[in-house]
């Protein structure tokens, strides 16, 4: 345990921050029943009719829900072990039994309007399904379904404050920790293997070529069992992939290569070997003398942990296959989870918060972005909102002389509850200029963290490709 609080340190710090676009997401904005209608009502065709309504509205669209099952997943039967580790046997028994009671119900979903997108066995025994509203109630009182859970459309949110936390004192202790043989997911945009914070070449080449074959297996010197960091993963979703357009459905493969840079970002934050002034990972020691090196990027606060890139997100917009991620990392054994991505006003009864809060039962770390929606009650996102998943909100890293930064300012009595209170309002205000004052570079930053060798964006760095995950979702150039 005391080994895997670095990764929890790690998971921690890249868990928050801002919109990469900074814009709303069609499908997160919630048009009621009775102003639809109006709506609708104000759309008249004239002349030759030529005006016409191409999308339903929003109450008549389909919807993507998870149809729980009775019985434990993998999940649920590990938290229940002494060690909340199951024999592979046992596994492969409960994996069988679910998706033969999964298969059983497969004709009676389409008989009743419902078209099948996965089957979940690890995280949560469910079936994922759309249709549209009014065929769900039908689908709730198939045999065996226990609940219906919303399926939320997440963002992409991160920050780094690396240094704030005193990774390197961790990492010089006695002994010191640094992530050895810890294996974390990262559910995120997937991540870009062939940078040198992850031990690549670095180079636009490499990046090009690996991106024309990213349908293909990749290199398995740059990604699998034998590369130097990002051992594994999945693409679960293809390049095109966006929720918000019913056309751009997921195209899985085995090649979760970067093309919108948030991953990147983030998995450098959590365990990137660092990269060198002159452009090449940097190979040293991890101890108290690390920071005196000349950087471009600094290193990840578990540099040594190996990083699994299980990838959500296309080269933009939104998603909705965290539960699948989820599964995913369930199945294939991960230490800890991390999504720098959330949904605002998030509940515990999504699916992927209950997928979320398995996980952890079964001994996973779990840590996920509260959100940067404002200050608003009820605003943390989901998976966040899942029962014992760590839920994680941004501070002002880049001023630690006047934490939690310059709106905590005001002449507040300074009580428990209202130095919470302002702790929270600075975190969530703050988020936005936090994120992007991260990934300015020193020629540019007006007011610096003492420790700013390691203020700079862990994002791809290629001049045709470089931008901060905090501003923008481009994908490369080559496109």
């Amino acid at each position: 345990m005391i080994r895997r609080s670095l990764l929890l340190s790690a998971a921690l710090v890249s868990a928050c921050a801002s919109n990469l676009d900074g814009s709303a997401d069609s499908a997160d904005i919630q048009v009621s029943l009775h102003a639809s209608k109006i709506a609708l009502k104000r759309v008249t065709p004239r002349g030759d009719s030529s005006l016409k309504i191409t999308q339903k509205p929003k109450f008549e669209q389909p919807m993507t829900v998870v149809l729980k099952l009775a019985g434990d997943p993998v999940a649920v039967v590990r938290s229940k072990s002494a060690n909340r580790q199951i024999a592979v046997a046992d596994k492969a028994g409960i994996e069988s039994a679910l998706a033969a009671q999964q298969a059983a119900l497969v004709t009676a979903i389409e008989a009743n309007g419902g078209t099948v997108l996965a089957h979940f066995q690890n995280a949560i025994n469910g079936i994922k399904v759309q249709a549209a509203p009014g065929k769900i109630a039908a689908l709730a009182s198939l045999p065996g379904v226990v609940e219906v859970k919303r399926v939320a459309t997440h963002k992409r949110l991160n920050s780094i404050s690396v240094p704030f936390i005193g990774a390197p004192s961790v990492w010089s202790g006695t002994p010191g920790f640094r992530g050895e043989n810890i294996k974390v997911a990262i559910i995120d945009t997937g991540i870009d293997y062939t940078h040198a914070n992850f031990g690549g070449p670095g180079t636009p080449d490499a990046y090009n070529a690996a991106f024309k074959t990213d349908t293909q297996p990749a290199d398995p010197a740059l990604f699998g069992p034998n590369a130097p960091k990002v051992k594994g993963g999945i693409d679960l979703v293809g390049d095109d992939y966006d929720p918000s357009d019913p056309t751009k459905l997921p195209v899985p493969d085995a090649n979760p290569l970067d093309c919108g840079a948030h991953g990147s970002h983030v998995a450098g934050t959590v365990a990137g070997f660092g990269v060198l002034a002159d452009g090449t990972t940097y190979k040293g020691s991890y101890d108290a003398t690390t920071p005196s090196q000349k950087w471009a990027i600094g290193p990840g606060v578990a540099p040594m942990a190996d990083l699994y890139a299980v990838r959500v997100f296309g080269c933009g917009g939104s998603t909705n296959a965290v539960v699948d991620a989820l599964d995913w990392a369930v199945k294939n054994n991960m230490d800890v989870v991390n999504m720098s991505l959330g949904s605002p006003f998030g509940t515990e009864d999504d699916a992927d918060a209950e997928a979320s809060e398995n996980a952890a039962e079964a001994g996973i770390i779990v840590v996920a972005a509260a959100g940067n929606e404002g200050p608003g009650q009820y605003i943390t996102g989901s998976p966040a909102a899942g029962d014992k998943v760590i839920s994680v909100a941004a501070i002002d890293s880049n001023d630690p002389p006047s934490y939690p930064g310059p709106r905590s300012s005001r002449r507040t009595p300074t009580t428990p509850t209202s130095a919470a209170r302002r702790s929270a309002s600075s975190c969530c205000r703050t988020g936005r200029a936090a994120s992007r004052s991260a990934a300015t570079s020193p020629s540019t930053s007006t007011r610096r963290s003492p420790a700013s060798w390691w203020s700079r964006s862990a994002a791809p760095a290629r001049a045709s490709t470089a931008r901060s995950s905090a501003s923008s979702t481009a994908r490369p150039p080559s496109r």
